[in-house]
Order: C-alpha cells, then sequence, then structure tokens
C-alpha cells in the first residue's frame, strides 16, 4: 500500500556513487551497539514465533555511520519506484526471465556450520521457485489476491566462474575462530575472520555463517553501503531446506525474504507500528506491524492486522515475519519494485557471464579500440566546429541523424569472436526513462563497405544511460551467442527516434585519432564518415570497445586435418566424414561462440566414416565443433543458418 509519497528508509547510490567510496568505509566495524529486532508496547503476539530480520536495523545503522548515505539512497529510491512505476502504467507483460549469478560463503567454526552442497542448492532450488511463482504452496493464496500473486521472472545460479576466470562450483568454504557473527559485517572481511566479497557487480555475495542474537539474516539495500559489503548474510540453521534447516524457518524464506531486500523491498508493514508508514507497494494492504506463527485469513484483529482493509493484513506475504510454510507470494508491485531495482542499481549483474562454464581453452578476452589511450574524452557541439544545427556532433542532433558508429579492421585469431561492447556516452537526457537505445554490431557489407547486415543488438534504456554517465562509467552489453566475424566489422550506436530524448558518445580531439574511423548514419539512411566533404570535415573516433574473447584452445587439431565438413553453411543436420580408419566412437562436443556447451544427438557410421550431427534445435549463429577420437581433439567452425 502507498501513501502520499515520504520515503522513509530508501535510498539510492547510482551505479557507482561519487558520495559514498572505499575510502569513506575503510573500517567495516559498526561502532556502538547493534539494535536487535524491537518489540513494540501493547503487542500481544509471541516474539519467539517471530523471525528475526536485521535488515531496516542494518540500513539505520549505515546511515548513522555515513550520512551522506540516507540523501543518495531517496534519490536511488524515488528513480527505483518511478521506474517501478513506469513499468505497472506501461501494462506490457513482461515474459523475460533474468538471471542472477551467486557466490555462496560458508563460513564455519565446526563441522555442522560447513553446510553439504546439497543443502546450499537445496536453496538455490527456493529462490527459483519462490521468484518464478512455482513453489507449490502458492495455491494457499486468497482468492482475494490470487491475481496479483506474481512471478518475479527472476532466477539464480551458482557461479561458473570466479573473478579471475578460473572455473568454480560457486561455494567458497571459509574456516573462522569467530563463534558469531554480528550486523558488524566482519563475515564478510577475511580479516576479521569471514570472506571478502566477490565483485557486487557480478555477484550476488550470499554469506552462510552463524549470527548472534537470534539473527536469521540481513541484507545491504540497493545503495545502502559499499560494494565490499553488499550482499545478503543467512544464518547456517535458515539456509536451505536439508541438513542443519531447523523449523520453523527451515524452507528456505529467509534467502527468499532477505533477496528481497537486496532488490529493495522494505517490509510490509513499513517498519512503523501505527499505520503511519507503509512498504510504498500499491497492491499490498496497509498493516499496523509485523506477524509471526503461521496466522489464519482472514486476519482482522491483532498487533500485525491491517490498517482497514476489509480482507485484513497479508500475512503470507514473503515480506512479513511468519513462519516459512506460512509465506508464499509477492504481488505485481513488488515484482515491478525489483525489477527496477535490478534495471536500475544492478543493472550490472544482467551482464555478468559468470554463470557460464568453462570450457577447454576457454577464455582470453581483451578490447579493440581506435581511441587510444591517453586521447581525453570530449563531446562537440556544432557550433564548436564551424557547423551550423544543434544537438551533438556525435550523438542526436538537428540534423536527425539515426546512429553513430567506428570501423573496426582487425586481424583475429580462428577462434576469437564478439562478445561485448562498451560504449562511454557523454551526454544524456531523458523524457522518458524507457526510452530505447540499441548498442548494435554491423557488417561491412553495405554499399561500399558501409553498414550492413545487423550481426548483433542489444537494448538499453535512457534510464541506463543515464545512470553510467552520472557515474562515469561505460555502457556495457553482452552477445550471446558471441558474433563471429572476420575483422572488418562497425560497432556503434542507434538514437531513439521521439526527438525528445537526446544522447551523445565520447570522442577524442580533432587531430587525435591516428585513422578516420568515425561514421554516422543519415535521415535517408546512408552512412558517411566524419571526414567527408558533406559531413562534419573532421577526423574522429569514438569511445566504443569491441570486447573479443578466444573460445577453443589452439592446442586442437583444425578438423580439416582430419574430418570434412559439409553442407556449408548447414541447417538441420551436420556431417564429418573422415576417410581415416577410426576403431573407436567419435566424441562430439558442440559450442556457440560464447564457450557455452550444447547437447547435440550424434550418429557415427564405422563403414562410411561419418560421423552425423542433430542441428535442428540450434539457432542461427556460429558454432565450435570439438571431436575427440583415440585422445585426440580436432575442432572446426560450424555455420548455422536458417531463413
Amino acid at each position: 500500500m502507498k501513501l502520499s509519497r515520504v520515503f522513509l528508509l530508501f535510498a539510492c547510490l547510482t551505479i557507482v556513487s561519487a558520495n559514498f567510496t572505499e575510502a569513506q568505509v575503510a573500517s567495516p566495524i559498526l561502532s556502538g551497539s547493534i539494535r536487535q529486532h524491537s518489540k513494540h508496547s501493547g503487542d500481544n503476539h509471541n516474539y519467539d514465533s517471530k523471525r528475526t530480520c536485521g535488515t531496516t536495523e542494518y540500513l539505520q545503522r549505515q546511515e548513522e555511520l555515513y550520512p551522506e548515505l540516507k540523501q543518495s539512497r531517496e534519490k536511488l529510491n524515488s528513480r527505483i519506484h518511478s521506474l517501478a512505476e513506469q513499468m505497472l502504467l506501461d501494462k506490457k507483460e513482461n515474459r523475460s526471465i533474468y538471471i542472477i549469478p551467486v557466490v555462496v560463503h560458508v563460513v564455519y567454526k565446526n563441522g555442522s556450520e560447513n553446510i553439504s552442497m546439497g543443502q546450499v542448492q537445496s536453496q538455490l532450488d527456493v529462490l527459483n521457485r519462490d521468484f518464478r511463482k512455482l513453489n507449490g504452496d502458492i495455491a494457499l493464496v486468497p482468492s482475494v489476491w490470487s491475481g496479483i500473486a506474481a512471478d518475479v521472472g527472476i532466477e539464480f545460479c551458482l557461479a561458473k566462474r570466479d573473478p579471475d576466470g578460473n572455473p568454480t562450483d560457486g561455494v567458497l568454504r571459509v574456516p573462522t575462530t569467530v563463534s558469531e557473527f554480528t550486523m558488524a559485517d566482519e563475515v564478510k572481511y577475511s580479516t576479521l575472520g569471514g570472506s571478502d566479497a566477490w565483485p557486487a557487480d557480478r555477484y550476488l555475495n550470499l554469506w552462510v555463517c552463524d549470527l548472534a542474537s537470534g539473527l536469521l539474516g540481513y541484507a545491504q539495500f540497493p545503495g545502502g553501503g559499499s560494494p565490499s559489503t553488499d550482499g545478503v548474510v543467512i544464518k547456517y540453521s535458515n539456509f536451505g531446506t536439508t541438513g542443519t534447516a531447523t523449523p520453523p524457518y527451515n524452507l528456505g524464506r529467509t534467502a527468499t525474504h532477505e533477496i528481497a531486500h537486496w532488490l529493495n523491498l522494505l517490509h510490509i508493514w513499513g517498519d512503523e507500528p501505527q499505520c503511519a508508514a507503509d512498504d510504498q507497494v500499491n497492491d499490498t494492504p496497509q498493516q499496523k506491524d509485523s506477524n509471526g506463527g503461521c496466522p489464519g485469513f482472514p486476519l482482522l484483529s491483532g498487533s500485525g492486522s491491517s490498517c482497514g482493509d476489509p480482507n485484513g493484513s497479508m500475512f503470507m506475504n514473503y515480506m512479513d515475519y511468519v513462519h516459512d510454510n506460512c509465506m508464499y507470494m509477492f504481488t505485481q508491485g513488488q515484482k515491478s519494485v525489483m525489477l527496477a531495482s535490478l534495471f536500475d542499481f544492478r543493472q550490472s549483474l544482467l551482464n555478468s557471464n559468470v554463470c557460464s562454464p568453462l570450457t577447454p581453452g576457454d577464455t582470453l578476452c581483451d578490447t579493440a579500440a581506435n581511441f587510444l589511450s591517453g586521447q581525453s574524452q570530449t563531446i562537440f557541439r556544432p557550433a564548436e566546429i564551424g557547423t551550423s544545427g544543434d544537438g551533438w556532433v556525435s550523438g542526436t542532433n538537428s540534423s536527425e541523424h539515426k546512429a553513430k558508429a567506428d570501423f573496426f579492421n582487425l586481424q583475429l585469431n580462428n577462434w576469437q569472436a564478439i562478445h561485448g561492447l562498451y560504449v562511454y556516452f557523454g551526454f544524456v537526457h531523458q523524457t522518458n526513462p524507457l526510452t530505447p537505445v540499441y548498442l548494435k554490431i554491423w557488417d561491412n557489407d553495405g554499399p561500399n563497405g558501409t553498414p550492413g547486415t545487423i550481426l548483433g543488438s542489444r537494448t538499453l534504456t535512457i534510464a541506463n544511460l543515464s545512470l553510467v554517465v552520472q557515474g562515469a562509467l561505460p555502457a556495457f552489453v553482452t552477445f550471446s551467442p558471441a558474433i563471429g566475424t572476420d575483422g572488418s566489422f562497425y560497432a556503434g550506436v542507434e538514437f531513439p527516434g521521439n526527438g525528445l530524448d537526446s544522447v551523445a558518445i565520447f570522442t577524442n580531439n580533432i587531430g587525435d585519432s591516428p585513422v578516420n574511423t568515425a561514421w554516422e548514419q543519415w535521415s535517408d539512411d546512408t552512412w558517411h564518415q566524419y571526414s567527408d566533404n558533406d559531413s562534419w570535415q573532421i577526423s574522429l573516433s569514438h569511445a566504443i570497445f569491441p570486447v573479443f574473447c578466444s573460445v577453443v584452445g589452439m592446442e586442437d587439431r583444425k578438423s580439416t586435418d582430419f574430418f570434412k565438413v559439409f553442407p556449408v553453411p548447414a541447417d538441420n543436420e551436420v556431417y564429418l566424414m573422415t576417410s581415416e580408419i577410426i576403431y573407436d566412437i567419435p566424441q562430439i562436443q558442440v559450442l556457440d561462440i560464447s564457450g557455452k556447451l550444447i547437447p547435440c544427438a550424434s550418429e557415427f557410421k564405422f563403414s562410411e566414416g561419418l560421423l552425423k550431427v542433430n542441428t535442428a534445435h540450434l539457432p542461427s549463429g556460429l558454432y565450435c565443433f570439438r571431436i575427440g577420437v583415440s585422445g585426440k581433439f580436432y575442432s572446426e567452425k560450424v555455420v548455422i543458418y536458417r531463413n
């Protein structure tokens, strides 16, 4: 339920805010005492039956220690809720699934605290059911609210790559001498007996440990502290559904509750017992206080009852304090807030590739650049280069240019492909935060070698770009599958065409660029170099950086040394033929260009030396076929093309 917009707790740092830095949080210890869950006078509930979540008190303490945090979080929360409201007004059903990579830090003093991999996986399974509305107890939602129970569209995966690109199972096991941890964040620092966070822009950090004072868990709100403390802490006896998980908090709902905080949800009663505040979500009934135990519906009396709603309080919501077996829903309004948080402050997680497993020879990555290191970033108005018109030379302008791009002509090895794209923007003006901007890769097969076929395209919003400009960060997208290229291509940005929103890409200074690489698309769809006589007549390069990665090691032999591949390009079936005598059935691996292993059925005919691979389920794209024969591996690129 939303009252007049008074943002009591929320906030916000931009993706990286200059107002809250690591230097300001050099000491992770929170001085003074940590307040535990408060008991309101006149409340008749048995508090032994209530969960104890420390998230609100953790935020309050952070704001006391770092006063600048409160103002920055208010700005962030306002932005997140504005985007959430826009998403609800848009009324388009969002069927996308968003993947959040997870690393679990198991910090233990004894064997029981060193929980099993099975217990960790049981928690991931619960999260993937709860956030997708696949939990069996969703059927218990009262009919008055069943229509607003939400599939949030978020799934969670254990990381397959560590921050250095090495293989991992997504679980760190760290012995400690600390008996119990507190909300002073000791568990998040190896120097204090805990485990250092992995980069919060690529991983959701979950710490599992023993917690003091009956605390079940706590989370850091978006913008609620340093990246080195960002994440969620859960007591080991309330994590997952097996092993040490202890009733009544043994169904994994503590992590569901805390991760929702991490995605910007408040407690459903607004952490105030007199109906003077709420959770700032329109479709949750306003309620007086928290509920514990397992109430019956409708709950019309008691301290946790509603503030006048005839259906009573929504005690079965994941953001109340009831037992695990009595909470089983998010609402559509809560979904919009969580997704808005993911699209805003936590947007970098959507581009994280750490859930993709490593494969033999994977991965070496680098960026290509026409914009050289040491060159200054700038953006020009037309008047600054002696030309008439409004807007920006390297962005939207009164000439209604549709796109800007840089041409790249690179020498690539056999297995390099475009996995991502960085673009630095120098200016953003937004009227509609959801206005799309497209980051694209084009082949150079247009007239006279200009941009032609679109090889890859990813969409960001004007709101996304506004954030990265505020944080002096690049916009970044990944391409999946990665884009195969012969090394000659264009990378750039297609602008919004509404005439209201505007952007500009950073360039170097006139005369800096060793090559003339900047191009633009005019309103008639023709492409022109900046140096053309009928264009700007200047030589520039954009601050655009494609990311290349090698997928398969060059220790593999080329399959043409042993196998012949046909047809080229292929469609539903790929054949590999050899004239050599083979005594073992070949082993086949099919990888997309990002290195992901894709199951494919195959059949080998010894008499013909023919290996047939079924590719009917593969979308168009570039693939690597690895064939293992008698301990040796052969590899070949295969193009799948469908009309």
